[in-house]
């Protein structure tokens, strides 16, 4: 009796999934061997997370009619669920055998190689996906975002997370990690972009107010920073990155007290993070704490943290302190991280120009300006350097930017 499997549907389609279940039942009263029924009765346990029940449901229309694309994708979704991985993807190469161009087939089996890190296989059935959906699916342009990403392929990765957003421009999860993939190819600039576009799509997500916040820190936004970091805290109070970054903004502002207050909550949430040992230890030196500052240095190592910051401090102290062969191996150490700053490349010039060192140090205040080519204290310092070495109108030339720079 049809009646009841198109009462069923009707229920279906208003949420009244219990009232619908009884309208299956009672068709099935009437013809046990109704495949619709059966697939809408799989597909409300399976909404209900009755997955053994769902499960049942599913493996009965498969033997009443083996050629059901439906009945097996939806099967497929089941072991996916349960976890077994070998039987959903046999399930999901059933439904390709019987339609080679299903796209959530496709789509569901690039999903399971991603998560099984077999890469190669997860690219050839979302590059098939796409093809097949004439490229118009945000999902699928997720799902090869994201193995591109996990293969490295920023550029790749971005392409395809451009491709979300270009589908659906409110997508905050694609601008989340279009922002990561700026920061891992050290674009900070594009990284606050992207960032503070989630943010503004989603205001109630404390990780993308963490990651603008570190992005503006980044780039010298030290009041955005401070607003980002601040915003991300009131969303989750116990998240030790986010008060490692408020403790950086008040070290950046000078405001050493706060900078404490901040890394000292960041220690108790994370005491394992070696770095944020590192910026307390700055905090101390800075306010004359150098005994202190090394001890904390000491800890960050014992945690095994091994990072360009440490390297940095280290040579800073031992600079202060006189010991310019270590000041100049700490430096050096901290170049070698690959992660450098104007400021990295100026601390070592610097010290080699003091120490005479001045081809090195002409090497390095160039290196500086490559990144910050307006820096009118680095044309200065290079000016100086010239000097020295008798490079007279190299020397002007210098000091004639540094001072066009300044006015």
């Amino acid at each position: 009796m049809k009646e009841a499997y198109y009462t069923g549907l009707t229920f279906m389609l208003l949420g009244q999934l219990g009232l619908a279940e009884k309208e299956f039942k009672r068709s099935l009263s009437f013809n046990p061997d109704d495949v619709e029924s059966h697939l809408n009765l799989g597909l409300i346990y399976f909404e209900q997370g009755e997955l053994e029940k769902a499960r049942a449901e599913f493996e009965l229309v498969t033997k009443l009619e083996p050629d059901n694309e439906a009945g097996w994708g939806n099967l497929g979704n089941i072991y996916s669920e349960l976890k077994e991985t070998e039987k959903a993807i046999e399930c999901y190469q059933k439904v390709l055998a019987i339609n080679p161009e299903n796209v959530e087939a496709l789509n569901n089996l690039g999903v399971i190689f991603f998560e099984a890190n077999k890469l190669e296989e997860a690219y050839y059935y979302l590059e098939k996906a796409l093809e097949v959906s004439g490229g118009e699916n945000m999902g699928i342009h997720y799902n090869m975002a994201l193995v591109m990403a996990k293969n490295e392929d920023w550029e790749e990765a971005e392409k395809e997370f451009l491709e979300v957003v270009r589908l659906n421009s409110e997508n905050s999860n694609a601008y989340f990690n279009l922002g990561i993939i700026a920061e891992k190819r050290k674009d900070y600039n594009k990284a606050y972009e992207y960032f503070t576009k989630g943010v503004f799509l989603n205001k109630e997500d404390p990780i993308l107010w963490e990651k603008r916040g570190q992005a503006a820190l980044e780039i010298g936004e030290i009041e955005i920073a401070q607003h980002s970091y601040q915003q991300a805290l009131n969303l989750d109070p116990w998240d030790a990155e986010t008060h490692c970054g408020l403790g950086r903004v008040y070290l950046a502002k000078g405001e050493l007290k706060l900078a404490s207050v901040a890394l000292d909550g960041a220690i108790k949430l994370a005491p394992e993070r070696g770095e944020f040992y590192i910026y307390l230890a700055r905090v101390k030196w800075e306010e004359g704490e150098t005994q202190k500052a090394k001890e904390l240095v000491d800890k960050a190592k014992q945690l095994g943290y091994n990072g360009k910051e440490l390297h940095t401090i280290l040579g800073e102290i031992a600079e202060e302190e006189g010991n310019l062969e270590i000041a100049e191996k700490e430096y050096r150490k901290a170049l070698e991280t690959g992660d450098c700053k104007v400021e990295d490349y100026i601390n070592l010039a610097y010290l080699l120009h003091n120490q005479g060192k001045l081809d090195e140090a002409v090497n390095y205040y160039n290196k500086a300006l490559e990144l910050s080519p307006d820096d009118a204290q680095i044309h200065q310092f290079l000016g100086e350097v010239y000097q020295k070495q008798g490079k007279t109108k190299l020397a002007q030339e210098e000091f004639r930017k540094a001072m066009e720079l300044l006015e």
